[in-house]
């Protein structure tokens, strides 16, 4: 596992409200940049970014707590998993190795 962290701090008025994410990188998408860590966090922070600009404009700064980058396979489906499955798995991932990790956390969400 790669961890990317990131600390973002602003003088911001009462007004604005400020949205912790932790994003996980599943196996899959880190490959299809060719496994480079660098390149992979670059697109997903640019993403992020970008997605972030459509909530500024109503007082909601999305900052990323953590960024984890999976450089193997964390959660093993079955050839028939629904996407309820991969859900519930991550649920359970996220648990017991996102939430105790990371206090002040508001969301984590998994990119595939």
């Amino acid at each position: 596992m790669n961890s990317v962290q990131r600390n973002v701090t602003a003088t911001l008025d009462r007004e604005n409200r400020i949205v912790k994410v932790y994003v996980a990188v599943e196996y899959e998408v880190y490959t299809s940049y060719k496994s480079d860590v660098n390149k992979t966090a670059r697109i997903k922070a640019t993403l992020f970014a970008e997605a972030s600009k459509y909530y500024q404009e109503r007082d909601i700064l999305i900052t990323i707590l953590g960024l984890e980058i999976w450089n193997i396979s964390k959660i093993t489906l079955k050839p028939n998993a629904t996407q309820h499955d991969l859900l519930n798995e991550y649920d359970l991932y996220n648990k017991k190795y996102i939430i105790p990790n990371n206090p002040g956390l508001d969301t984590s969400m998994l990119v595939v």
